[in-house]
């Protein structure tokens, strides 16, 4: 209903009688602030010639359409919506963890470019390349953080500066007590 909402101009229910904000507010939320970037030619993964950010929806050209998404994470989801408003079309998918989060984009494109006639693109392939360049990379960072702790020779920290009782907006108040 959100999505349907977006693609008619703030406007919902049975006979779009009822409205959550204006036409001229949506321009406001879908109109280009920030340039992202701008490319004179496009590569198969992204398809994209200019990408720019409005208040809270990114806007791009791909494939000669207005696409404007909007994607979020926090610990454990992942999401992606897409929206292309000529061709009145909408998706949003929700995905739980990593590498698994990857599929918040592979999905959606997919869509998005059967929704376009676009050459057809691989996205699984591209996104185990990245997820197989993101392994290698953690794994070198975390054994130079290995290499430097060795070398350093620290020795055993002391609790009592980190003991006491801390909040986190996430996951609430949390005690930390020697025992």
């Amino acid at each position: 209903k959100w999505l349907l909402m977006q693609l008619n101009q703030g406007r919902y229910g049975a006979d779009l009688q009822n409205k959550i904000f204006s036409v001229e507010r949506q321009n406001e939320m879908w109109h280009p602030y920030t340039i992202r970037r701008f490319n004179l030619k496009t590569s198969p993964a992204n398809k994209i010639h200019f990408s720019t950010y409005g208040l809270g929806w990114r806007i791009e050209e791909i494939n000669g359409f207005v696409q404007i998404s909007h994607g979020g994470a926090c610990p454990g989801m992942w999401s992606r919506t897409i929206i292309i408003p000529e061709l009145n079309a909408a998706v949003v998918v929700l995905t739980n963890g990593w590498p698994g989060g990857n599929s918040y984009s592979t999905i959606s494109n997919t869509i998005r470019d059967q929704w376009l006639n676009a050459e057809s693109f691989d996205y699984l392939k591209h996104a185990q390349k990245s997820i197989e360049h993101q392994e290698v990379k953690g794994d070198s960072t975390l054994q130079a953080v290995w290499n430097a702790a060795t070398v350093s020779n620290v020795q055993q920290l002391k609790a009592e500066p980190y003991l006491g009782t801390y909040e986190d907006q996430w996951f609430g108040k949390r005690s930390e007590e020697r025992r």
